[in-house]
């Protein structure tokens, strides 16, 4: 290749790669500071009868994909409280990082009189800090994680490109099968490869979880500074299946993590300093009530997805129901 031509491949490479940086930047620019709505969508879908907000009281839901479904636990809640307009504000594949960025414009909205922040054990943690390693994970996937704790736009892109090109399987289809390790949600195997503690180290505030918990905990007292003080706020903290039952446990040993009977209990270390350092949020375990219902028989996770499913949501959304001072 003569010199002059790969000076022109190396100059409209470098030109593109600034290009695509400065779209990059730019489009981080106005996902921070939410200069367009880009969760409109799912604010609208979760939301039907949105335009009557103003004629209930209103109590605002964050969360992800727990709470971001037309049949999760906010369904039971409205059907056993219509006297109350229960906004889900949620979106799935988030957490607080993302949920910071849109929590003042929703209370400047919606003005409520409670909210609900739904935490999830499982991975929430994740949202600050991703499971990288070199080693048992591919390079794609670690550059990915590094480049989207940086530029969180990287992971709104993410999660249209994975609603728009995966095949979801019906609430039905993923109600009635059995267990299979090969047919188990790929993601959680993929967090158990980069780190097998993950989960029980997020639960018991071991090793980095510790700091990152910190991290969590700074980010939500200071959204909640951005609420009236008559504003009740409820911290509601769902737990992952491996906390519920062995069963759960010995399903995600299989898969890669490296867990103990430890995580069971029902007063655990995450959840210990969250009702000692919280103080303005008053804090929901279900825990207890999600073992027991567990040990009568009743099967509250998918058996291939660590999301609850029908009937654990409408348990929870039952057991919220008499949890909440609304």
């Amino acid at each position: 290749m003569k010199k002059g031509t790969l000076n022109i491949i190396l100059k409209r490479t470098g030109y593109l790669g600034f290009l695509v940086l400065s779209v990059l930047l730019i489009l981080e620019f106005c996902f921070r500071y939410q200069v367009i709505e880009f969760y409109g969508n799912e604010l609208k879908g979760l939301n039907p009868n949105l335009e009557n907000s103003k004629e209930k009281k209103n109590v605002l839901i964050f969360g992800d994909s727990f709470s971001a479904h037309p049949d999760s636990y906010i369904k039971h809640l409205r059907q056993a409280i219509p006297g109350i307009n229960f906004i889900n504000a949620s979106i799935p594949g988030t957490g607080i990082r993302q949920h910071e960025l849109i929590f003042k414009k929703r209370i400047k909205k919606f003005k409520p009189s409670a909210v609900i922040y739904q935490f999830y054990t499982g991975n929430d943690f994740l949202d600050i800090r991703h499971p990288v390693n070199f080693k048992t994970l591919s390079l794609g996937r670690n550059l990915y994680w590094l480049l989207s704790e940086k530029l969180l736009i990287l992971q709104y892109f993410n999660m249209r490109l994975a609603r728009f090109i995966s095949h979801k399987q019906t609430l039905h289809e993923l109600h009635n099968v059995k267990y299979s390790k090969s047919s188990y949600n790929l993601r959680t195997e993929i967090y158990f490869k980069g780190d097998p503690a993950y989960l029980s180290n997020s639960i018991l505030l071991k090793e980095d979880k510790a700091e990152i918990y910190e991290i969590w905990r700074d980010k939500f007292v200071n959204m909640q500074r951005l609420l009236p003080d008559s504003t009740l706020v409820y911290l509601l903290v769902i737990p992952h299946c491996a906390q519920t039952n062995v069963v759960y446990l010995n399903r995600m040993q299989e898969l890669g993590g490296n867990l103990k009977d430890d995580i069971l209990y029902p007063e655990y270390p995450l959840l210990k300093k969250m009702s000692q350092e919280i103080e303005k949020a008053e804090l929901i375990n279900p825990l207890p009530f999600f073992q027991q219902k567990e040990n009568d028989g009743v099967h509250l996770y998918y058996s291939n997805d660590p999301h609850l499913n029908i009937q654990g949501s409408k348990y929870l959304g039952e057991y919220l129901i008499n949890e909440l001072k609304l």
